[in-house]
Formats: C-alpha cells, structure tokens, sequence
C-alpha cells in the first residue's frame, strides 16, 4: 500500500510512524507539492520577480484600456492573457507562458501605427 502525503515534517514523521508499524505502507512525497516547492524558489530569484512584476502591468493595462483589448480580440486565433493568481506559484509561469504564446500579437499591437495615432 503506498500513502502519498505532503512533504512537510510533520506528514514525513507520520509516514515513518507508519511505515515502522506497517511494513507494506510506503511514504512518498506529493509530485504536485514537490514542483510548487520548486517553482517557489524559481520565483525568488530577482530576474524572475522583475519580469513577473512588468507581466502584471502589461496585464493590468490591456484589461483596463479598451482599445488595446478590442484590437487584440480581433487577431485571428487570439485567446486571453492568463491573469497570475496568488493562490500557487505556478500560477505565475503559466501566466508568463501565456505572453509567450501572444508575443507576436503583443509586438503587431505595438508596431501598429493605429497604436502610435
């Protein structure tokens, strides 16, 4: 039997307690909560908080003006920015990833001389 847990202390000291007093119970630390750690340290590191802070605000802006928004809506294929969420921090690569993705739309915006009027 395998008993998957979170990878704190406490659910570690648990998994032991049980796997000393049963031997066919195994311990093995969450996937999930192993990647959220890691993605946690990622989001530390300074070059990351940076470009996670201007893809907030390239965000906020097209939200709040209308006629960014209305111009990238009716690009072929267009799908909506993700908006990066406090809840996990993979939230925040997902959200990154989904500039990415628009880059090319993000750049016609800009160089369009509509934009420059």
């Amino acid at each position: 039997m395998r008993l998957v847990a979170d990878n704190g202390s406490n659910f570690k000291a648990a998994g032991r307690f049980w796997n000393e007093k049963y031997e066919n119970i195994c311990w093995y630390p969450c996937a999930a909560n192993c990647l959220n750690l890691i993605l946690q340290d990622f989001s530390k590191m300074p070059y990351f908080v940076d470009l996670a802070q201007h893809g907030c605000q390239v965000t906020k802006f097209l939200y709040n003006h209308k006629w960014p928004l209305g111009w990238l809506r009716k690009r072929l294929g267009w799908m909506k920015i993700l908006r990066p969420g406090d809840t996990r921090f993979a939230t925040r690569f997902i959200a990154l990833k989904s500039f990415y993705d628009h880059k090319l739309d993000l750049q016609a915006m800009v160089t369009s001389s509509e934009f420059h009027a």
